[in-house]
């Protein structure tokens, strides 16, 4: 898995520019509405409007920006700690800041992180024991963001959680 996308996000869009084929598929984990645009379309659009062009410039420079931290999180932070940091990310981005619900499993979440699914049952369980999040069968719902961030920020814990 190489991300997971929400609501207003756009996909494909490499592809669009490049005219070369797609390096990834994308798999929905809950209703979508979405728009297709044309590849030409959109390289039209863009071509067009500049301030659409240098938009789409800044999302893919902020998409290679979230790529390069994750693979350095992946070799730098224990498990509970990059788990805190997704769904705070999570919540940012997709929620109102103070919480979210997230329609994901374990695996899918495990995937996301580049973690085992065992190692983020046993992050998910100390998360819940804090009180920072309540999760049921596909659902993950961040209650305190608060603890979420010491955690992410105390890098001094030793505990891996897997």
């Amino acid at each position: 898995m190489l991300a997971i996308r929400g609501p207003g996000d756009m996909l494909g869009e490499i592809s669009a520019i490049d005219g070369r084929s797609r390096s990834a598929t994308v798999t929905a984990l809950s209703a979508v509405t979405a728009t297709v645009v044309p590849g030409t379309a959109f390289r039209d659009i863009l071509i067009k409007d500049g301030a659409r062009a240098f938009a789409m410039l800044r999302m893919v420079a902020e998409r290679l920006r979230e790529s390069d931290a994750q693979r350095l999180e992946l070799g730098a932070y224990a498990v509970l700690h990059r788990t805190s940091r997704l769904l705070l990310d999570f919540t940012d981005r997709y929620g109102d800041g103070a919480a979210i619900e997230l329609e994901l499993s374990q695996a899918e979440l495990a995937q996301a992180m580049g973690a085992s699914r065992e190692a983020v049952v046993k992050a998910l369980r100390r998360l819940r024991d804090l009180g920072a999040i309540r999760t049921a069968r596909r659902r993950i719902e961040v209650l305190l963001p608060d603890v979420l961030a010491a955690i992410a920020e105390d890098l001094d814990d030793d505990d891996e959680c897997g």
